[in-house]
């Protein structure tokens, strides 16, 4: 799968992201980390990374694993 791809991937997990499935979600992004998607990786459009999403939706646990996971908090 192209690199593009998996980073789009990721950062479609977190914004998908739900309380109720917010273990889902923990899970695909790891994968797709795993897989060698750039956890950093920004928008497009807004220049937002996974971890400002996660942020903003203020899911506590999934800021906690894409911190373990070296997301860069600048």
């Amino acid at each position: 799968m192209p690199k593009k791809t998996l980073n789009v991937s990721l950062r479609a997990a977190v914004k998908g992201c739900t309380t109720a499935r917010q273990d889902d979600s923990i899970a695909i992004a790891e994968a797709l980390i795993y897989a060698g998607a750039n956890i950093d990786s920004e928008e497009a459009t807004e220049g937002k990374t996974a971890l400002m999403m996660a942020c903003e939706k203020g899911y506590l646990d999934l800021v906690i694993a894409l911190l373990e996971h070296d997301a860069s908090i600048h």
